[in-house]
């Protein structure tokens, strides 16, 4: 996710950012990208822990929700 990519997020959700420059000199966008940051982080822990827990569960056990549950984590990384 871009910094394009959070402005739009916060854009749908209803954020008035139409003063761009005002953002720029607040801090508000460095705040705003930061939780951004943070909640993509969280959503992907979120989704490697389903992963860990369909890896041991005897339906749905497979090498494959290991590896799923690695490269979301993964994700973080790059």
């Amino acid at each position: 996710m871009d910094r394009d990519d959070i402005f739009k997020i916060a854009l749908e959700a209803g954020f008035n950012l139409e003063q761009g420059f005002l953002l720029r000199v607040t801090g508000i966008d460095e705040d705003l990208e930061r939780f951004a940051v943070l909640v993509a982080a969280h959503e992907r822990e979120a989704c490697a822990e389903l992963c860990d827990v369909l890896a041991v569960h005897p339906e749905y056990a497979s090498d494959i929700t290991k590896v799923a549950a690695q490269a979301i984590r993964a994700r973080g990384e790059q």
